[in-house]
This record gives C-alpha cells, structure tokens and sequence, in this order.
C-alpha cells in the first residue's frame, strides 16, 4: 500500500493520523508472543499513546474493539518502522538524559565530565568571545559618533578618508551646523557663498512681503519655515534668472510654474503669488512622499528624491525619510569609490564645484537644513539678535 504524507495537528504532543488509523484498522487478529525488546516497544508505545491528543474526528477514532485488536498487533510492525521508531525515541531520550546530568551528578555525587582546567579554559574562550563582541558594537558606536562630530563640526559629510554615513542623527547634524553658520558673519571673507549678511539681504528686500508669504505656506497647512528657500534660492532677489532658465525667488522652471499658476514672468517674479505656487507644489510633493517635510525639500532641490519614490512606488514598497537617506549614503559611497584615488584638493572640486560629479548629490543633502536655518535666521534677525562680533574663521 502506498505511503501517503502524514498530516499533524496543531498540538506538538500530536501524532500522525495516518498511524493512529493504522493501530485501529489492521487486519491482523492473532496473538504473538512478545519477548522482552517486544515488551519495552509496547511499553514505550503505551507511554506515548497515554499522552497524544487524537483528532476530534470520527473517521480516526480508534474504537473499543480496535483498541482491543491493538494490543494484539504490536509486534507485528514492520521492522524498519520498528528501527526507525526505536532510533527517533533514543535520540529523545538522549537528549532528555543529557539535560539531567547535573541534578544526577548531584545526587548521586558522580565526577565532573570536564576537570576544572577544562572548565577554566571554556570559560575564558567564552569570555575572550563576549569581550570582542562588544569591541566591534562599541568600535562601531565611536566610530559613527565620531563622524557625527565631524558633521556637526564642519558642515561636512562626504570626506576622503571614511564612508560617509547618513541618517536622521546625521541631518540633526548638518541642522545644527547650519543653525550656527547663518548666525555667523562672514566678515572679510569673500569665499563663504552663505552667512548672516546674506540672511540681512534677503530680509531687507522681502521685508513688505514676509507676512503674505507666510501665510501663503500656512493656509496649505505648511509649516511657514519654508520661506527659507528664497534666501537658498534668490537672496530675496525678486527679478532673478538662472542660466538654467529658473525665475523669481523661489526659482520656478516655466513648466513647473504653470503648473501652479504662475502664467505670466510677472506672476513668477511676484513675491506673494510665486509663494502661494511654492506652497501647493511642495503640498503635493508632501502628500506624495508619506508626508514627509524634509524629503518634500529634497525633491524641490533635485530629481534624486523623486527617482527614490518612483521606485519605491514601482516595487510596491513604502516611501520612507530613513530608507531614502540610506540609499542617497550608497551613491555617494559608490561616486567615491568610482573616483578611486585623487588628491583632496581633486576631491574637494568633485564636491563643492559646479560640474563635480559628487556636487548634486551634496547639495541635495543639506538643502533641508539650509531652509530651515534661513528662516529660523531670519526671525532671529526680525528680533534684532545678532552677536556682530562672531565671524566665519573657517569652511
């Protein structure tokens, strides 16, 4: 008779139907005599029937005559089943005998299986083993708070001579740098693209427009911080042109700008209207992207964030902050690696050169951290607090 494949309830005290059928069912009426292996199986069989839990179904009930006629079969089971039953229930008893060593040493005051030698050296391996453990966690730790300081420190977080890592912790990092910096004069130095002068010049030309402007953002349910972007963008500069084509303070594409309702290079130049565009734009990008401000910001600056939720969006996974930093942390590690190596003045140009293939990628990052700061420094500004004596000592 064909073998079917066992089927097993949920129970782990459970045993397969196809067996419990089989001691109720076999055709076999004679009764042979047992010796004594024969006695420790029905024993052992005995044992474990006592403790299985039988499905509730009436077709694998064993019955009160089969019952009867199972006492009778026992020992007529295959011997193959027989040995592979037997083998299965030594292992369990193994393994159930191992586990009682101690409390029988104990009792019984029996020898150590190891000397105390042995003991002495499986323990230190052990120790040894949990100590470097912990040296890799806490090398791991210091190293990525150690590159947390660097950023908070230099505004930086692609170097030359480590990965560069990036998370949330990171970009609390670069907000805390960019905080402090537009708190800074530049003083005399003409090589700082971005500091308080520039947060004085962008209040100065902007400054009948602020409120409007910020409530522009306020009534999409905005945070009205995001006026920041046209001290990043324009320096207030209403009139403005990019080579690329972009205009106004919030610097629109014609197309984008349509789309939002700037018809006109006078609508796109209008301080009030163009923030009024700015705000439902990132209103949309914000109820596209999980509602997240940040990546919003970062889809205003460049594609990268846009190509992250396509493909998220395309694979059917979900559109995280944490999960598009992570994947923007392996661009830039692969960029590097591409780079091979270079000087730190070459590397230096890939990043903070117009053209450098690292300076998209770099921008991108910050930018939230730039708006956010902008503005924060403007109302500090709108409060007239500014220590004239702090100055940029360096980049």
């Amino acid at each position: 008779m064909e073998k079917k494949p066992h089927s097993f309830e949920e129970s782990p005290r459970s045993i397969p139907f196809e067996y419990s059928k089989s001691l109720s069912q076999s055709p076999c009426n004679e009764r042979i005599p047992l010796d004594n292996k024969d006695k420790e199986t029905e024993h052992l069989l005995r044992e474990i029937e006592s403790t299985v839990i039988l499905p509730a179904n009436k077709e694998y009930q064993i019955s009160q005559e089969g019952k009867k006629r199972e006492k009778d079969i026992l020992p007529d089971i295959k011997n193959k089943s027989r040995r592979n039953f037997l083998r299965n229930m030594g292992w369990i008893t193994l393994g159930a005998t191992l586990s009682t060593v101690p409390y029988v040493k104990k009792m019984f005051h029996l020898p150590e299986l190891f000397s105390e030698r042995d003991k002495k050296e499986i323990n230190e391996a052990n120790r040894i083993a949990r100590e470097l453990d912990q040296v890799e966690k806490d090398e791991s730790i210091d190293q990525r708070e150690r590159f947390i300081a660097r950023v908070r420190k230099t505004g930086e977080f692609i170097f030359t001579d480590e990965d560069t890592i990036l998370d949330t912790d990171v970009m609390d990092a670069l907000n805390a740098y960019w905080m402090e910096r537009l708190m800074t004069s530049r003083g005399n130095r003409n090589d700082v693209p971005l500091a308080w002068e520039d947060i004085l010049l962008t209040r100065k030309r902007l400054q009948p427009y602020i409120p409007s402007m910020r409530k522009a953002f306020s009534s999409q349910g905005l945070s009205d911080s995001l006026i920041g972007i046209t001290v990043i963008e324009s320096r207030g500069e209403l009139n403005l042109r990019s080579r690329a084509g972009a205009k106004g303070p919030y610097q629109f594409m014609d197309a984008t700008g349509r789309m939002y309702g700037l018809e006109t290079d006078a609508d796109f130049f209008d301080p009030i209207k163009s923030s009024y565009a700015a705000a439902r734009y990132i209103d949309t990008m914000y109820n596209t992207n999980g509602g997240s401000l940040p990546l919003a910001l970062h889809q205003y600056n460049g594609s990268y964030a846009l190509q992250y939720i396509i493909k998220q969006k395309r694979e059917g996974k979900p559109v995280d902050y944490a999960d598009f930093l992570k994947s923007m942390e392996e661009k830039i590690n692969k960029h590097k690696k591409d780079l091979g190596s270079i000087d730190e003045g070459t590397f230096q140009d890939e990043i903070h050169n117009f053209k450098g293939s690292l300076h998209g990628l770099h921008e991108n990052i910050i930018y939230p951290a730039k708006v956010f700061a902008a503005e924060h420094a403007m109302r500090q500004a709108d409060m007239g607090k500014m220590d004239v004596k702090n100055r940029i000592a360096s980049v």
